[in-house]
């Protein structure tokens, strides 16, 4: 049984037999692809038309666009989808924004937004059958009484074409930029404070008797005195007063970078939030130990 449809690129009636339903056709008359539905779709006193001899009507060429884009993108009117794959991979590689010198950002990020608006372009000039161009038309069916298509005029429909979405805008381009400085600065705290942590040990295991008993340690270090000329022991140490200094400084540096990457758009900027929990605790210690220090020296 033969099952009667419209294409819906031509709005042409067109029939074919009941075991291609369901498949992919190209319309005999325009080469628009349509899915044959499983069931007749057109009134039985509707005449399909017959299949017109010699060669199919003319597609629409491409328009001022796409010629345009198969310049940026090199490409000749006969381009296939894999060739315009392959240039745009090869072009979108080449001209990628995470590849531009910092002289050049602005220029890369324009030409990959164009290569990008070129690719979708000449995709849907694929598509919608205008492109490609200049290949070997295919062979005219003979013409039949009922119009029906040919089994070899069928062909699977191709996937979806590839796209890659735009670059990111300067406002996130900055917010990812001061995170990961902001992120350096946390692991530069992070190390001093594990400097600081070691030249705590040192000081305190110094001022330990050398016969204590283990289980006494942990009250003989917390008397006042002790605590006192441990303290007076660490100011004059250089490694802990540095790394006092540098806990500081790049925990301060780290705050700020951090605020400046959330404020520019990145607020789910996950290296921005890292670097805020890790530096801010670590900068208000020390700039309160600097703080505190300066005050007494001031008194003495």
């Amino acid at each position: 049984m033969a099952i009667q449809f419209t294409c819906v690129g031509c709005q042409q009636p067109i029939e074919v037999d009941d075991e291609h339903a369901g498949r992919a056709a190209a319309c005999p008359y325009c080469r628009h692809v349509v899915t044959v539905p499983q069931a007749s779709t057109l009134r039985r006193d509707e005449p399909v038309a017959a299949r017109p001899l010699g060669e199919p009507p003319p597609v629409a060429g491409p328009d001022a666009d796409e010629l345009a884009a198969l310049k940026l993108l090199e490409l000749r009117e006969s381009a296939s989808r894999e060739e315009l794959r392959g240039a745009w991979r090869s072009k979108s590689e080449a001209w990628h924004p995470e590849r531009a010198p910092e002289a050049r950002k602005d220029e890369y990020y324009e030409r990959y937004r164009a290569l990008q608006a070129a690719f979708d372009c000449l995709s849907r000039a694929h598509n919608e059958g205008r492109l490609p161009r200049g290949t070997p038309p295919s062979p005219p069916l003979e013409r039949s009484e009922s119009g029906s298509l040919s089994p070899d005029r069928y062909a699977p429909i191709g996937p979806p074409p590839l796209h890659v979405g735009p670059p990111p805008d300067a406002a996130s381009r900055a917010a990812r930029t001061y995170g990961r400085r902001a992120l350096v600065c946390s692991a530069l705290v992070a190390v001093l404070i594990s400097v600081l942590a070691v030249r705590w040990a040192i000081a305190t295991v110094n001022h330990l008797p050398p016969s204590m008993d283990p289980a006494e340690m942990q009250q003989y270090v917390q008397k006042p005195e002790v605590q006192k000329a441990i303290l007076l022991d660490l100011q004059n140490d250089k490694w802990f007063a540095g790394a006092r200094v540098g806990g500081a400084f790049f925990g301060l540096v780290g705050v700020v970078l951090a605020i400046v990457s959330l404020r520019c758009g990145g607020r789910r900027s996950l290296a921005a939030i890292v670097s805020l929990v890790i530096c801010a605790p670590v900068a208000l210690c020390c700039m309160g130990d600097l703080v505190a220090i300066f005050v007494s020296s001031m008194m003495n």
